[in-house]
């Protein structure tokens, strides 16, 4: 990848967060405790205004506000970020969490709050898998999973669903964060030996794997990282995740989400 390609991406990389949740997030307690974390987050990362559609205008001073409502979509935007949740109301997939910000905006003490919020949601709510990764049009033109979806000229979002990931997983990214179903897919001793990359377990059936120190690796280091990716691949398994080499009807080892109670 030439200079001006890798310049190209550091300015457009958008560092992602995605949550499922095996909690529904329709429940007013599970709403109070969801949006105390995100009220806990630092000033330039909190939201300052919300709603349940666009533009959102309510300002994020008052956390009983939402709960008139809850239930449908909440979108919030603070001053670097942004993000949405969308609650299962049908009960027959997962609740889902998500959270935006210019990675070139941020601030080495914000990633790792932003890294903070995921993990403590990821536990709060039963988090089957949480994501955060750097996302650049450069990635883009390569995903192999569908995941990585452009919304406007040179920018892309990491977009989940769980219908998308009982087909297969798409990729390994900046920090995985695998529950129950993943725990019992992999295996937790399989999990916690990968050869790169740091892995940590938070709590019973909750492992976190990091690949780097930074999210900007990927950037720019991708060639590397991909290699790092890979591996862990190799180590887990390549018949879990989405292979480009593969046709739509192929059938790849996933876990059972909904096999466990809720």
């Amino acid at each position: 990848m030439g200079t001006a390609e890798v310049t190209k991406n550091e300015e457009n990389a958008l560092l992602e967060i995605s949550i499922l949740t095996r909690a529904r997030l329709v429940a007013a307690d599970e709403a109070r405790r969801l949006l105390g974390l995100l009220a806990s987050m630092p000033p330039s990362l909190r939201p300052l205004r919300w709603g349940y559609y666009e533009p959102v205008r309510i300002p994020f001073d008052d956390l009983d506000a939402p709960l008139t409502e809850w239930g449908q979509s909440f979108i919030w935007k603070g001053k670097k970020t942004h993000g949405s949740v969308l609650p299962d109301d049908l009960d027959r997939e997962h609740g889902l969490i998500t959270a935006g910000a210019k990675l070139r905006g941020l601030t080495g003490d914000e990633i790792a709050a932003l890294e903070k919020f995921v993990l403590s949601a990821c536990e709060a709510f039963d988090a089957d898998l949480g994501l955060v990764h750097p996302v650049t049009p450069g990635e883009a033109a390569e995903d192999w999973g569908g995941a990585l979806l452009p919304t406007r000229a040179n920018e892309y979002h990491l977009i989940v669903a769980t219908i998308d990931f009982q087909r297969c997983l798409p990729d390994v990214y900046w920090l995985n964060v695998f529950g129950p179903s993943y725990v019992d897919l992999f295996g937790r001793d399989r999990l916690l030996s990968v050869p790169v990359g740091e892995a940590r377990e938070i709590r019973s059936e909750l492992i976190a794997l990091r690949l780097s120190s930074k999210p900007c690796e990927l950037v720019e280091e991708p060639t590397y990282m991909r290699a790092t990716r890979e591996a862990i691949k190799n180590h887990l398994g390549r018949d879990a995740f989405c292979d480009q080499l593969h046709g739509p009807d192929e059938e790849y080892r996933t876990p059972d989400f909904f096999a466990r109670p809720r």
